[in-house]
């Protein structure tokens, strides 16, 4: 069956849904390694401070330098992390809408001499089994 699809979300409602919560998974883990890395930069720099080092010592200069460099790759995974995620997340609904949205066609046209038929990797292929 060849995929000419012309309509990224077919069921709307509950693909921007289950987008939305792949969203805000996503930001909720970045949020957390985030505030993981800035804890251990604040901590190190605590632990120079305590050991005596002057302000300008290069310890200090060095873990700036570190957490700029940590940030960029930091925020540069994170946009392609989130990235795949959301796609996945549409790639999923998808896979739940698509067989959901045939079979409504289905039933709506009433065709009952033609068989119903999902497309290869779609979930809930006992429901095309059940209907023919």
């Amino acid at each position: 069956m060849a995929n000419n699809r012309k309509v990224l979300l077919i069921n709307k409602k509950f693909q921007l849904s289950v987008i939305g919560w792949f969203s805000l998974l996503s930001l909720i883990t970045t949020i957390i390694y985030f505030g993981a890395m800035s804890f251990f930069f604040t901590r190190m720099a605590s632990e120079g401070t305590a050991a005596g080092l002057a302000a300008d010592h290069v310890f200090f200069r060095y873990l700036d330098e570190q957490r700029a460099f940590m940030t960029k790759t930091f925020l540069l995974g994170s946009l392609a992390s989130i990235t795949v995620i959301l796609m996945g997340g549409l790639w999923l609904s998808h896979r739940v809408a698509g067989p959901l949205h045939r079979l409504v066609s289905h039933l709506k046209t009433g065709s009952t001499n033609d068989p119903l038929k999902f497309r290869k990797n779609d979930y809930f292929p006992e429901i095309e089994e059940a209907f023919n």
